[in-house]
């Protein structure tokens, strides 16, 4: 059995707003579910899937299994599915990795039109049709019989509710809003392509010098006008995103790692923005790290909280970390983040074949006060919130498989403007 809790803590003393006198019980809250880095490989043969770092065809029936439960449970379904990215295995065979990207989109195209749930799809780096961490390009609906043409991957509106908001830039960057509840509901989906703040050397961009640097400039002018429309229409927001701003938890280097003359870092202006309208945002949700857990970001004093980031484990058993999806709880009015569950199996399950278990963030906790997750992490003090992770950590990833608990459980991860 192997879970890897990413979790990053924070300073003591970050700010925090005032919370309801009482919390609804979690299992009366809506939910959305989020499924990350499914990295399908079609060549993998029975359930290992450790040779490769991918996905089974085995393993990824066992989850489109346990989620066509969850569609049918009628009023306890999640609200909405949110995809952060990296639908292909991790191959150079260029064709093979277009198969996997099709394979996966069919499979969840209809998962959404069988169930009339709307899936939202955010790029990842592996979801280039060019290569691994290029520039983003619709290319990945090349398929006819798919009938995908938005990230919205099963009919607009199949509930009379979800439907595309913006996608004037979604072609060029990969970036968009949504509705996932519908109009009235004034929340909304964003969903950014932050593979363009990454720089990588085995992996260059793929477009002319400079264009990097230009739709990173032109992706960050497009989220200020989408955060500041959502201030005048008076509507919460949830961002979603491949990579993640911060420390990466293996490395220590930052993972949005493009700089330039005129570019140092996405993430000081990023911060900016969400500071400038984090009344407006309920909290961003990331995938990538393959691991579990959560990361503040705040400012330039460390003391003064601007919003919370949840990170998505992934399907792929890449990092060490058991196959896993996630559950999100919020609360309105204001959409806020309350809580969030964490379904897992093993490497080597198959139909038939899988035992799921769960934990649920806020009981590993041992809290029962109506705080939102930011709120509740913000007036933790590292030491307390380290034993937290410590006891989730070895209590799902038994200690003889542990090579490096040092590096497993990072203790100082923030993201802080500068």
């Amino acid at each position: 059995m192997r879970t890897l809790l990413f979790i990053g803590l924070l300073m003591a003393g970050a700010q925090i707003q005032a919370a309801p006198s009482v919390r609804p019980a979690r299992d009366s809250l809506p939910y959305f579910l989020v499924l990350s880095d499914i990295h399908l490989d079609q060549d993998l043969k029975g359930p290992d899937t450790d040779s490769s770092d991918n996905t089974s065809p085995l393993l990824w029936d066992v989850f489109k299994g346990r989620i066509d439960t969850l569609l049918r449970s009628g009023h306890s379904a999640p609200a909405f599915i949110v995809i952060p990215g990296d639908l292909p295995g991790h191959a150079h065979d260029t064709a093979l990795v277009h198969r996997n990207i099709r394979t996966a989109l069919r499979d969840l195209k209809q998962l959404g039109d069988a169930h009339h749930i709307p899936i939202f799809f955010v790029p990842g780096n592996n979801d280039s049709w060019d290569g691994d961490y290029s520039f983003f390009s619709d290319s990945i609906y090349a398929d006819p019989s798919l009938h995908i043409h938005s990230p919205l991957l099963n009919a607009e509106d199949a509930r009379g509710k979800a439907a595309i908001r913006d996608l004037s830039k979604w072609k060029e960057l990969g970036c968009y809003t949504a509705d996932p509840l519908g109009k009235p509901a004034h929340f909304r989906l964003i969903g950014l392509n932050t593979v363009m703040f990454v720089r990588e050397k085995k992996h260059p961009y793929g477009r002319p010098a400079g264009t990097q640097e230009e739709n990173i400039f032109d992706q960050l002018a497009w989220l200020a006008k989408q955060l500041q429309t959502a201030q005048e229409d008076g509507a919460h927001c949830l961002i979603v995103m491949h990579v993640p701003p911060g420390a990466d938890g293996y490395s220590g280097n930052e993972l949005w790692s493009f700089h330039s003359a005129e570019m140092p870092d996405a993430t000081e202006p990023f911060l900016s923005l969400l500071k400038k309208y984090q009344d407006q945002i309920v909290g961003l949700v990331a995938g990538h790290s393959h691991c579990d857990g959560v990361r503040l970001l705040v400012d330039q004093t460390g003391k003064n909280l601007i919003t919370c980031l949840i990170s998505a484990p992934g399907v792929t058993p890449g990092h060490g970390n058991n196959p896993a999806f996630k559950l999100i709880y919020y609360r309105s009015p204001g959409y806020i983040l309350d809580d969030f569950v964490t379904w897992y199996t093993t490497p080597d399950a198959s139909p038939g074949h899988a035992n799921w278990k769960n934990f649920d963030f806020r009981q590993e906790c041992h809290e029962r006060t109506p705080l939102s997750i930011a709120q509740l992490l913000g007036r933790m003090d590292p030491g307390a919130l380290r034993k937290v992770v410590e006891r989730i950590y070895f209590a799902y990833r038994p200690a003889e498989t542990i090579s490096s608990p040092g590096k497993a459980i990072d203790q100082t991860i923030e993201v802080r403007e500068k």
